[in-house]
């Protein structure tokens, strides 16, 4: 119920930055030796009492067309992503509710294979050998909480995302469509003095997914 049946083979906790204890400005760009860029942007304001909000963007553009091995072939991927995050958090310890929600929406294109492969005019065909990968992934999630008292909780949780791939491997096509939805609520409550917790509730969980593939 806490983790679901993933945490049965262990957890990787990944934490974003909170709209409430983060900088008000943060930005950094990278640029690497094969001249791949990357900037990082987030904003973050209280928008009222309690209330907090972030606005995070990335933006990664391809690196050269290098091929120093001299096989023809390029040495890096060429990647191109935009990502926008917008995340409101309530939080006010006069007020036994809490919100969390959070909205992002990612595109990227990758392009590897031949040296001078070209997207529009190569994909699919035996002129040059390539593979183009292009995802577009929307994701949403929001969670309240209610404390009922010291040390008793109840909370209801909701996420969903949105996957659409189009590709090509070679002169093989590979399209896929995935959609995931999650919800769920817990009761949580101390024994013993904090000794041991109770936790119950129930979750749902479901998932489509819809894949063509066509050989070349």
């Amino acid at each position: 119920v806490a983790q679901g049946y993933e945490s049965l083979s262990g957890m990787v906790d990944v934490r974003m930055k909170e709209p409430d204890a983060m900088d008000r400005l943060y930005a950094n760009f990278y640029l690497s030796g094969y001249m791949e860029k990357q900037l990082n942007l987030a904003y973050a304001d209280q928008v009222g009492k309690g209330w907090n909000t972030m606005l995070a963007g990335h933006v990664t553009q391809p690196s050269g067309r290098y091929d120093r091995a001299g096989d023809s072939f390029l040495d890096m991927p060429l990647v191109t992503r935009y990502s926008m995050l917008n995340k409101w958090k309530f939080s006010d310890e006069d007020s036994p509710l809490a919100v969390l929600a959070t909205v992002k929406y990612t595109r990227e294109d990758r392009l590897c294979g031949a040296h001078l492969l070209a997207l529009h005019t190569d994909a699919g065909t035996q002129r040059r050998y390539g593979q183009t990968v292009n995802n577009d992934r929307v994701e949403a999630y929001a969670k309240t909480s209610w404390t009922l008292g010291e040390g008793t909780e109840v909370s209801a949780s909701v996420s969903g995302a949105h996957h659409l791939q189009n590709s090509w491997f070679g002169l093989t096509r590979y399209d896929g469509n995935q959609n995931t939805l999650y919800a769920g609520t817990q009761f949580r409550t101390e024994l013993l003095e904090e000794q041991a917790f109770l936790t119950t509730g129930f979750s749902y969980r479901l998932e489509n997914i819809r894949e063509s593939i066509e050989l070349g």
